[in-house]
């Protein structure tokens, strides 16, 4: 395959669903829509965030476009539409109805799809994302002291942690389809930079994590790669609390203590209805007269959906993972394996990241890039056996075993 021996930026052979659409022209539309995805701030008036609705136009839109041949397995629509069910079947029960957040849930696992199924050109879909990251840390370190969160970037995602979040897993899959080699280092620079200016320590581990991975995970053994980066994580859960209040992240004791409060209302309310779940929009507590969010992502999805939708997340996120782990070396895509890594990283300290749409697009972009691997793995094997049939080789021969 012509793109098979194109390089990254970290010197690897590119696995060829990346070498194959990095050097494809770049389609518009998909490319203008998907600059919109990462902007999460609202029209001015009408309270509804700008990626929102990109994403509705990207979903109804795709919807008229034929699917590429990609066999979506059981696993995809399970952690999709059987996620999103057992909110509806929460929300139905209880008689609560968040209209809008039922909305936002189909929205998700609607993005989610088509991007799976190639109904999205995942190149200019990239691109766009792409430049939205570039000028929102641009924007973000113009009023780096502007805001509710002086001296901490925060930019249009109007929160440090979500800024993070954002900029580090949409970027992991948006980088490695763009053609320039300067410019990705460029992007690389910016959003490293970004990070760090955040201050948020929940996605700084998350990004040494998924560097770790994409710097060894294809060049060590599966099971000496899993276990170093599992030695990393278990080496950040022990920094000493003290760590986590010094230096660049002191003075934040009394978000701590606060953080403290709302994790003991959010145990107390997740296992009041641990299986069933309270429906859309159940994922706040009440601390001191204030509503607050959830800061765990895993235990939000268990609110809403209980743990069902929880399963059906988790069987989304480790069949992918598994799966693109598996791959032959030609086609594995460290990118895409360090995307979901850090994901899940995030979703500890983070209430909104499994049912974000930014959870859409990595779930979406890792597990499309699978299926589209797998397809070519198939291809290949398909060739090879008929050039076997054609030389004439006995159908027992060792060519054919296993």
């Amino acid at each position: 395959m012509s793109g098979s021996r194109a390089k990254d930026v970290w010197g690897d052979v590119l696995a060829e669903p990346v070498a194959d659409l990095r050097n494809q022209p770049t389609q518009l539309p998909t490319f203008f829509l998907f600059i919109l995805i990462p902007v999460v701030t609202a029209f001015p008036g009408a309270g509804v965030p700008i990626n929102e609705l990109a994403a509705v136009v990207i979903v109804g839109l795709s919807i008229l476009r034929p699917a590429r041949d990609l066999a979506i397995p059981f696993w995809a629509y399970l952690g999709l539409f059987g996620s999103i069910l057992a909110v509806y079947f929460g929300t139905f029960a209880l008689d609560v109805f968040e209209v809008r957040r039922m909305g936002h849930l189909a929205v998700w696992a609607g993005l989610a799809l088509v991007l799976i199924s190639g109904r999205v050109h995942i190149a200019s879909a990239a691109r766009g994302m792409a430049v939205s990251l570039f000028a929102g840390a641009a924007l973000g370190l113009a009023g780096f002291n502007l805001g509710n969160y002086a001296g901490r970037l925060n930019s249009y995602w109007g929160d440090p942690n979500a800024a993070g979040f954002w900029m580090l897993t949409v970027g992991l899959v948006s980088i490695p389809f763009i053609a320039s080699r300067s410019r990705r280092t460029i992007l690389m620079i910016v959003i490293a930079v970004a990070l760090l200016l955040t201050f948020s320590r929940t996605t700084l581990a998350a990004a040494v994590i998924a560097g770790v991975w994409l710097l060894i995970g294809r060049r060590l053994p599966l099971a000496l790669a899993v276990g170093f980066v599992g030695l990393i994580t278990y080496a950040v859960n022990q920094i000493p609390e003290e760590a986590a209040v010094y230096g660049p992240f002191s003075g934040r004791e009394g978000s701590d203590t606060l953080r403290e409060a709302i994790s003991e209302q959010v145990a107390y309310k997740v296992f009041q209805q641990p299986w069933s779940g309270g429906g859309a929009g159940s994922a706040r507590v009440l601390v001191e007269g204030d509503t607050f969010f959830f800061h765990n992502s895993y235990l939000a999805v268990v609110s809403e959906g209980g743990y069902v939708a929880l399963a059906c997340i988790l069987i989304f996120l480790i069949s992918c993972f598994v799966g693109l782990v598996w791959l032959p070396t030609r086609l594995r895509s460290g990118w895409m394996e360090s995307a979901l890594l850090a994901m899940a990283v995030v979703a500890v300290s983070l209430g909104e990241v499994w049912f974000d749409l930014a959870g859409a697009v990595v779930f979406g972009i890792t597990a499309w890039y699978l299926l589209d691997a797998r397809r070519r793995r198939d291809e290949r094997t398909s060739r090879g056996a008929k050039g076997i049939f054609e030389r004439g080789e006995p159908s027992g021969g060792r060519h054919l075993r296993g």
